[in-house]
């Protein structure tokens, strides 16, 4: 399991199968954020050596001497072999594996978006339509579903903490839709480009996201709808949103497979959103206007 640790040059050096000398020069030039415990030795969180691996391109050698033993001997080079890996460890309930393929894909560059949207949907997708072959289908479906929410909320646990003056966003999935996943990516992918995340999860009342909203005065609100709610139900949720979203000029995405249609009543502050790959893009403009705005 990972955890929130921290470790010395020495042992991230060997973990990536860099020199300890090398490693503290990296520190003294600021390359790599460290802190000194009591006795003055450095120290290096997990998250920011993750930070370094994913930006520097680096290889894990030792995954264990930074608490990643999950990572092992998996391999991220290829699209289709990952994806094939991280269904067959779903299917089998293998939690290790699922959760190793996962941290494997992070640590290896891909972006939350690119991991939610080609891994963990394609593979939740696949494994949903075991029930029109399988008895079994729905329990190893709702399986599935427990292992990758734990798996990416350990994932959450390994992205940089976002600024203090992050602005907020809150989101969930409607009252009908009992979803976890789908309102989990929508949050992990905006806490990994810098937006504080509140994830109210399934089964939200509009009235209470809009609570959320204003009480913490977040500045979006994400709805992800993929329940089996039909058009008048889709609209009605997005609609109970709108007029107050709008009236404090807060901005309001929404998307999810159960939306077949295009949703007619659309605004300058409501958005559709077909993809994490597109919530990451949309979000990102949305941080820099917000940035520009307070400068």
């Amino acid at each position: 399991m990972v955890n929130r640790l921290h470790f010395s040059p020495k042992e991230l050096g060997q973990a990536i199968g860099i020199s300890e000398s090398s490693l503290k020069r990296w520190i003294d030039a600021g390359k790599i954020h460290a802190f000194k415990t009591a006795g003055g030795h450095r120290r290096i969180s997990q998250n920011e050596a993750i930070r370094v691996i994913r930006e520097a391109k680096l290889n894990v050698v030792e995954p264990q001497k930074i608490g990643l033993d999950e990572i092992g001997d998996i391999q991220t080079d290829d699209r289709e072999e990952t994806q094939h890996t991280l269904t067959q460890a779903l299917l089998d309930g293998d939690h290790k594996r699922v959760r190793g393929t996962i941290l494997s894909l992070y640590i290896n560059g891909n972006s939350i978006a690119e991991i939610c949207d080609a891994h963990v949907s394609t593979a939740m997708t696949h494994i949903g339509r075991l029930w029109k072959h399988d008895t079994k289908g729905i329990y190893i479906e709702h399986r599935a579903t427990a292992i990758a929410v734990q798996a990416l909320g350990q994932l959450n646990l390994v992205l940089p903490p976002p600024p203090e003056n992050a602005p907020l966003a809150v989101g969930a999935a409607p009252s009908g839709d009992p979803y976890i996943l789908p309102s989990l990516a929508a949050s992990l992918t905006l806490t990994s480009i810098g937006w504080k995340a509140v994830n109210l999860g399934p089964e939200t009342p509009p009235e209470t996201l809009n609570t959320a909203a204003f009480d913490s005065n977040a500045s979006l609100v994400w709805l992800s709808i993929s329940g089996n709610l039909n058009e008048q139900q889709i609209a009605k949720s997005i609609r109970d949103l709108q007029p107050p979203l709008h009236k404090a000029n807060r901005t309001l995405v929404f998307g999810g497979r159960a939306i077949q249609n295009p949703f007619p009543y659309l605004d300058d502050n409501t958005h559709h959103i077909r993809s994490m790959a597109e919530l990451e893009g949309f979000a990102k403009a949305a941080l820099n206007t917000l940035s520009q705005n307070i400068k």
